[in-house]
């Protein structure tokens, strides 16, 4: 037991050390920093939840019918674990196959079973995100409309945990099965990762399309019939959520027993998959190890003399990011999903190649007799439509964990002969590959929906590498002044510590910022109604983003040849 609770002990310091040690993080400066900055998150979600709460409201404000409240109930708890479903698996394997932690505590003399244990308790604190996010304030809202009591909400919270250790030690055991039968095979644990990253994208927009397709349902049944389609397959994959559901409705004792047996369950399940998944994984790991016998191959300085040194950097970065399947994942579903979702209404509708048809020549028919100021405006749209586009994708920037993501390895970046200015156009030519990888889809989409003429295709490229150019050297100077080195697995290095999350939020700030510089001083001066004037200065705008981009260069390799011999992965 004392093992155990050292185990547990050392993933929350790993993880959560800014909580579990608060007396040591008020003395820390960076742990100040970093607990100002969870405050800040707290009173996001807080602000979330109540803006979510008063959606639910308004949506089903009183809960009329019987059905309506089961249904609306079990909703709360199917979203989550549907969330589980999509993302954990990929959490699962890094979390036991990826993390070097894992790998050192093997070595020691500690039950594989105790390590399970551990990290089990570890994936189900980090997965109750979702939880917090979407499953508590519905519970809330229904609490208050049906008039529940405090044992109704303590009940819920119990079943939810209950219920989340039972989905994520059934997905574990799954996956570590799958992982032994396939642990021989060469780079098998990409493959896999891969795998679970497009079965959870699949499940996610077959669900969106499911709702669109619900959402056309007329009459005033329509929303019993929305409710009852989404609920059918959620419990049939889902049943342990379909029995807190129905042990919440029932009340009184009812509700009691199904939470404990409920947590009697989820405790049995921790100890099955403790039991058996500990020594399927042991075996499979040792399997691994004895497959890998050839050396891994370390870039040196003559991989650096071959090409230009900046092209060897790109090249080893994404070499990295693509055999990583976390990191790709990170850096382009984005932009890969906006789009589908875009499509998403025509899809659920069906699209017929004549209303395609229809739209480009309606498209084309306006361009063609548009005068030549009116053409200028187009033009300017599409750079403006290309700009926001850019900036919208720019938030999952891969220079932002561009020196974090070297880890233990950052003593051959400060001992290779190559110059700071290299290493910066290294890393910023690889995120601005990976962008434009992430923005090719929406592109494919806008060529294939209207088949714009050149010119304007060329502004839409425009605008988008303008913002983007500025996104990459922002984002990797943020990550110059302050990397996180020591990290155990990949998906610690995306987030940064909880940075990545203040990141995307400054970025919003930021475009904010922006975009209200621009309107407030043209709406002054009443300029909006000027479409010269307000063209001028948007391209006026797109040389300071160059000018801004060409400064923030020099001033990225500045900083890196100050900092990098201060970098330490201990």
């Amino acid at each position: 037991m004392k093992t155990m609770i050292a185990l547990i002990r050392k993933d929350l310091l790993q993880h959560f050390g800014t909580f579990v040690n608060i007396r040591a993080s008020l003395r820390d400066k960076k742990s100040r920093q970093r607990l100002f900055g969870y405050a800040v998150g707290a009173i996001l979600i807080i602000v979330y939840s109540f803006y979510f709460i008063k959606i639910m409201t308004l949506s089903y404000a009183e809960l009329p019918t019987v059905a309506l409240q089961r249904g609306f109930l079990f909703s709360a708890f199917m979203v989550h674990q549907f969330m589980l479903l999509i993302f954990s698996i990929l959490t699962i394997i890094g979390t036991y196959y990826f993390n070097d932690d894992v790998k050192i505590m093997l070595r020691l003399p500690i039950e594989t079973r105790q390590i399970f244990k551990s990290k089990l308790f570890t994936l189900t604190l980090e997965n109750m995100f979702w939880w917090l996010a979407l499953t508590v304030p519905m519970v809330i809202h229904f609490g208050r409309v049906t008039g529940q009591g405090i044992v109704f909400y303590i009940s819920a919270a119990l079943g939810s945990i209950a219920i989340t250790v039972i989905t994520l030690s059934v997905l574990t055991l799954i996956t570590v099965l799958i992982m032994s039968l396939i642990v021989k095979l060469p780079g098998a644990k990409n493959i896999v990762q891969y795998f679970s990253i497009f079965v959870g994208l699949a499940i996610g927009i077959s669900i969106q399309l499911y709702v669109q397709k619900g959402q056309r349902m007329d009459g005033d049944e329509s929303v019993l019939k929305l409710v009852d389609a989404l609920t059918k397959p959620g419990e049939f994959w889902f049943p342990h959520a379909k029995k807190l559901t129905d042990g919440l409705l029932a009340g009184g004792g009812e509700m009691i027993l199904t939470v404990v047996l409920l947590v009697i369950l989820a405790y049995g399940m921790i100890q099955i998959t403790a039991r058996l998944g500990s020594s399927i994984f042991l075996r499979s790991s040792l399997q691994e190890g004895s497959r890998k016998k050839h050396k891994k191959r370390i870039i040196g300085e003559k991989d650096y003399q071959k090409n230009k040194p900046y092209i060897s950097i790109a090249k080893k970065e994404l070499r990295e990011i693509f055999k990583t399947p976390i990191y790709l994942y990170q850096y382009i579903a984005m932009g890969m999903l906006l789009p589908i979702l875009i499509l998403m209404p025509s899809l659920s509708k069906g699209i017929r190649m004549d209303q395609i048809h229809f739209m480009r020549e309606e498209f084309m028919l306006i361009y063609e007799t548009a005068d030549v100021q009116a053409k200028l405006f187009i033009l300017f749209g599409a750079i403006f439509i290309g700009w926001a586009w850019g900036l919208f994708i720019g938030v999952q920037q891969p220079s932002f964990t561009s020196i974090t993501r070297e880890g233990k390895r950052i003593w051959l970046l400060q001992s290779l002969p190559v110059a700071a200015k290299d290493q910066v156009r290294g890393r910023v030519l690889t995120s601005l590959v990976l962008q434009l990888i992430t923005a090719l889809p929406l592109f494919l989409v806008i060529l294939f929906m209207l088949m714009p003429p050149w010119t304007l295709l060329i502004g839409f490229l425009f605008g988008m590498s303008t913002s983007i150019y500025l996104m990459v050297h922002l984002a990797l100077w943020m990550d110059i002044r302050n990397p996180k080195l020591l990290w155990y697995q990949p998906k610690e290095a995306i987030n940064k510590g909880g940075k990545s999350f203040f990141y995307v939020f400054g970025i919003m700030i930021f475009v904010g910022v922006q975009i209200y510089a621009f309107v407030k001083p043209a709406l002054a001066l009443g300029l909006m109604e000027k479409g010269i004037f307000i063209q001028i200065a948007f391209a006026l705008w797109m040389v300071l983003y160059w000018v801004f981009s060409y400064v923030m260069q020099n001033i990225c390799a500045d900083t890196l040849e100050k900092k990098i011999t201060e970098y330490s992965a201990e």
